[in-house]
Parts: C-alpha cells; sequence; structure tokens
C-alpha cells in the first residue's frame, strides 16, 4: 500500500528564541533540526520539508514567512525549543493556531525534559509532546500515519505507541510508550538533512553545527549531591566497571551536577566518519563557510569503538587517535577543496583527553581554529564536589598544549553553583590569571536549574545543599570574577585593532544604517562594518578601528573577496 504521509512537513527551530527573538548566539544553527529533517528524508521522501526560526514567524504580519514557502499549509508541524524558550513557543503556537483550524503540532526538545509539572498545563497547547530523543517516535510516527485517525478526538489514543510521547487528556498528564534512546546503530549511520540549510537566512554566515557524537562519558554522580541524599555509597560511581558505573541504585542522574546530557542522552556516541564526512561537504557545497564539529566532547570520538562496554568513564580509554585523525583529514579535504573560504571550529574537550599528541594533531588540520574546555570552577574540592570528570589542573595543561600547536582554547566557567565558597572563587580568579598566555577568550555564565540534572533532582527531592558563604560576600567575589572575564576578553580583543583580517558579512545591524555584522572564519570578536553599497561577495577583508565591546570591534571596509 501506498503511504500518504503528510505532503509539507514544517519544523519549527525555537532553540535560543526566548522571549520572541535571539539575544546571543545569532550566528549559530544547531543540528536537532536539520536532524530531524533527515529522518523524514530517508524515511519519507516524497514529503515537502520546510525549516523556520520561530523568529522569523513572530517577525512576519500574520504567517507570511509560511506562505511565502510557496508549499500550502503544513500537514504536520514539529517545533522544538529550550526551557528558556516557553514565551516564544507559545507565541509562535498562537500564531499558528490563529489560521490553522485543527494543527497537529508535536513538541520536544530540551524543554521537555521533564513534562512535569511545571509543563503539563503547557502541553495543553499541543496535539503531543516527545520527551527525549526524537528519532524512534519520528520513524515510528511515519509507519504509522495511514492508521492514525487525524479528524477524530481519538487521535491522542493513536500516539500512544510513539516512543516518549507525552500528552494532556482531561487535565491529566499521559504517557505513550517508553521513551527509547537512539540507538548506536541508527546514530552511526544516520545523515541530518544538508539541503535543508538554506532555510536559514544567515546559512552562509553562521556556524553550523554537525552533530559528530552523542551522549557523555562521564558517569560519575557529584558528591556534593550524594551526601546531601545520603546515598548508599554502593561504590558504582567509582567503580572501572563501566557496565556498573551506569547504574545508580538511588536513581541520582548521572555527569556534572549541572548537566543534564548524560541523564538525558546516555553514554557516548559516535556517527561514523562517511555520514559525517557526506554532511560536511553537502554543507559546503551549498555554501556553509563556517562549520562546527559538536559533540559534548569532540575527544569522546570513537571511543566507544574501543570497548564493547557503554562509554561510561571519561578517561579510558584514551583519545581514540585512528578515528580522530580519520574524521578530521577528510573534512581537511574538504575544506582546502572548496571554492569559498571554510572555517572549522571544534566545540567542547573533556581536557583530561587532551594530550599533547591529541593537541598537535588538531593543530595539524584546522590551525588557528577555536576550542571550548570547559573548566566551570578553578577549585578542586569545588570541581571534585560537583562531578567534574577532570580537574582545574587538566584545564591548564590542556590549554597550554593547545596553544603551542597553534589553536585558541576558550575555557568556561559558571558562578552561583551549588557548593560554591568565596574561597572556590578566589582559585577560579588565580586559575584564570595563569591561563592568560594560552587561552584566546573566556566565559562565564551563572548557573541555572537544567531538568535532568542532579542539581535539579536534588532540589526536587526538598533537599538542596546550603549556601556555604555569605550570601553578599559570594555576590563579590562573583562580580570580580566576572570584572575579572571581561577585562581579559577586552585586553585580547584589543590585539586586533589596527590589523586587516579577512570577515564573512553576517546581518544588519537593527541600530546603525548600513552597518552589517560581520564575523571571523575562526578566532575573535563579531567585527561591525558599514558597507554602502553591500558587496556581492560574501567575504570582505576590513581593518579593524577600535573596541566597542568584550564582543564586539568595529572595522572599515577595505575590498571585496571574490567566490563562486
Amino acid at each position: 500500500m501506498t503511504k500518504t504521509f503528510p505532503s509539507f512537513i514544517l519544523i519549527i527551530d525555537a532553540l535560543g528564541a526566548g522571549t520572541g527573538r535571539r539575544m546571543f548566539t545569532r550566528d549559530v544553527i544547531g543540528a536537532g533540526t536539520r536532524t530531524l529533517a533527515g529522518i523524514f528524508e530517508v524515511h519519507s521522501p516524497s514529503s515537502q520539508l520546510a525549516i523556520l526560526n520561530a523568529e522569523v514567524i513572530l517577525e512576519s504580519s500574520e504567517i507570511e514567512a509560511i506562505k511565502k514557502l510557496g508549499k500550502g499549509l503544513p500537514d504536520l508541524i514539529l517545533m522544538t525549543g529550550m526551557t528558556m524558550d516557553l514565551e516564544a513557543i507559545l507565541l509562535v503556537n498562537k500564531r499558528l493556531k490563529s489560521i490553522f483550524p485543527k494543527p497537529i503540532i508535536l513538541i520536544g526538545g530540551p524543554i521537555l525534559t521533564d513534562p512535569q509539572p511545571h509543563n503539563s498545563s503547557f502541553l495543553n497547547n499541543f496535539t503531543a509532546g516527545i520527551i527525549g530523543e526524537g528519532e524512534p517516535a519520528l520513524i515510528r510516527l511515519i509507519h504509522l500515519w495511514d492508521t492514525l485517525q487525524l479528524d477524530s478526538p481519538d487521535i491522542l489514543s493513536s500516539l500512544h505507541s510513539l516512543p516518549g510521547a507525552v500528552w494532556m487528556t482531561n487535565g491529566s498528564l499521559q504517557f505513550g510508550a517508553t521513551k527509547v534512546s537512539v540507538s548506536s546503530s541508527l546514530f552511526l549511520s544516520q545523515t541530518p538533512s544538508f539541503e535543508r540549510i538554506i532555510d536559514y537566512p544567515n546559512y552562509r554566515s553562521a556556524r553550523v553545527f554537525v552533530e559528530i557524537g552523542r551522549g557523555c562519558s562521564n558517569f560519575n554522580r557529584s558528591p556534593l549531591v550524594r551526601n546531601a541524599f545520603q546515598c548508599q555509597d554502593c561504590g558504582n560511581c567509582e567503580s572501572s566497571d563501566r557496565e556498573l558505573r551506569a547504574f545508580c541504585p538511588d536513581n541520582i542522574p548521572p555527569g556534572c551536577g549541572y548537566c543534564s546530557v548524560p541523564s538525558l542522552f546516555g553514554y557516548s556516541r559516535s556517527r561514523s566518519s562517511s555520514s559525517i564526512l557526506s554532511e560536511v561537504q553537502g554543507l559546503v557545497n551549498m555554501g556553509v563557510s563556517r562549520i562546527v564539529l559538536s559533540a559534548p566532547c569532540v575527544l569522546d570520538y570513537g571511543r566507544d569503538w574501543l570497548s564493547s562496554s557503554p562509554l561510561t568513564l571519561s578517561n579510558s580509554p584514551p583519545a581514540n587517535i585512528h578515528a580522530l585523525t580519520e574524521l578530521f583529514a577528510g573534512i581537511s579535504a574538504i575544506k582546502e577543496s572548496s571554492s569559498h573560504p571554510v572555517g572549522v571550529l571544534l566545540e567542547n574537550i573533556k581536557p583530561s583527553l587532551c594530550t599533547e599528541e591529541v593537541a598537535n594533531l588538531i593543530g595539524k588540520h584546522f590551525p588557528g581554529t577555536t576550542i571550548s574546555i570547559g573548566c566551570e570552577t578553578g577549585s578542586m574540592s569545588h570541581s571534585y564536589a560537583i562531578g567534574r570528570p577532570s580537574d582545574p589542573t587538566d584545564s591548564l595543561r590542556a590549554a597550554a598544549y593547545l596553544s603551542k600547536a597553534g589553536v585558541y582554547p576558550q575555557l568556561y566557567f559558571i558562578h552561583s553553583m551549588p557548593g560554591e565558597t568565596v574561597a572556590s572563587l578566589k582559585e577560579t580568579m588565580k586559575l584564570i590569571t595563569k591561563t592568560r598566555q594560552s587561552a584566546r577568550k573566556m566565559t562565564v555564565y551563572r548557573y541555572r536549574e537544567l531538568p535532568g540534572s542532579s542539581f535539579t533532582w536534588l532540589k526536587g527531592q526538598g533537599l538542596e545543599p546550603s549556601p556555604l558563604s555569605p550570601y553578599k560576600a559570594l555576590r563579590r567575589a562573583q562580580k570580580q570574577l566576572k570584572d575579572l572575564i571581561l577585562e581579559f576578553n577586552s585586553e585580547g580583543n584589543k590585539q586586533v585593532i589596527g590589523k586587516t583580517i579577512t570577515v564573512i558579512v553576517g546581518e544588519a545591524d537593527r541600530k546603525l544604517e548600513n552597518y552589517y555584522i560581520c564575523y571571523p572564519l575562526l578566532a575573535g570578536p563579531a567585527v561591525s562594518v558599514f558597507l554602502d553599497p553591500l558587496p556581492s561577495s560574501p567575504f570582505i577583508k576590513v581593518k579593524v578601528l577600535h573596541l566597542v565591546s568584550d564582543k564586539l570591534v568595529e572595522a572599515q571596509f577595505i575590498a571585496s573577496i571574490p567566490s563562486s
């Protein structure tokens, strides 16, 4: 029997949309929505697909953005976002329902990490939600489509077999089939859509994330959480048995206390190099210029192939040099053969896996690239307490190796975490001073609760740890930390003043007429440039004039760089 799956599927990307407009990382395009589109391209190739940013929909009159696609009204709408995007998601949903009488809208992504209790009423706005990884549910949905009673009130009961499905019925939260993680075999071979990248207006200048790995190898559990909960102290977290480490009799979520990745996605899995290279080649052919190799830890890539047991130890086995070499060499070849400039960046690494050999490998294939190192705290004791897989000295060593290899490490920190003290903040400031010679940039975030993390789980048990330092003293130390990092980044950005650099034109500045925000292919701050007329090529040479902020410099247009 011929399948009659929807003729038009619309995927709405609300990730980072916040209250309606993305305020930060505007040049980022994640891999999630293209992954969903890739599922339909493989399993329902006759369906038409489109991806729209939530911001694009909210800034258009009525639903002009959808009408301009010229594909009619969508038969199925998928929407994805984070907890912070709740307001934007509800605004988009309201607009959709104003013109669609009975839209079928499935919501997913990090916002549904924990659907109860705060998300239960939120789900009333949608046909259903999907908890966890969406691929198994969508594949099942495609196979079921012909049997669904789409025009019947009983449609919800038809969704009971979708892995991870959740919905509201008469004010009660209903769960369908138990959520299923994407198997290693499925993840190994799947290729997200590269053709749908053109649905993003800024795809030529954006950092386009390419997922090379999913899940995390840190199956420690925060001692801070374990002590507060008075766990059974079974020893699993300290075990070298990878299978045993995955199990906690107290159900404490694994990983760093502030992070939800291992509880959401499980242990690390790697995609095949052939599927990754196919995606990168496709993106470059479409005109993408900035590729980000994305994973909770890029250096976990291929480590899962070295053992038949789940990857639940963060430093054993060591980095898979053979797999990394094969992948990096393939991507380098694509970059070098491209008809337009291409920059490759690496998202994140665990510093404990970054040996001198690994750093030299990265520097060989991607000289001048940037790479993020999660350090979070400069305190040895606090690092241990929050469940980090490595200590601050590992971050110092990794940054030094990478810098020596011609790579620009960026260190990340978090303040206001449970267990933080004035002393731990001062230790963090000391570490920052020590890394001045090797780090290119530093970023500090304020701690935010993430559903699925062990800190949030602990709070749900009514056992949130008490502050260990006086409130006012903590606030003073946190401000000193933020000021130190602001000063560090500003001083680093001043080094490009007076230099001529190559950038790619991004979007128009919303405040200054005829000014455009541009981006370096690799390291460096965003660049504001006066362009009138706008050059035909997106690649231009500019001379940096002065510092605008710790994240932005102003530059003067010098010349356009032709590109095919």
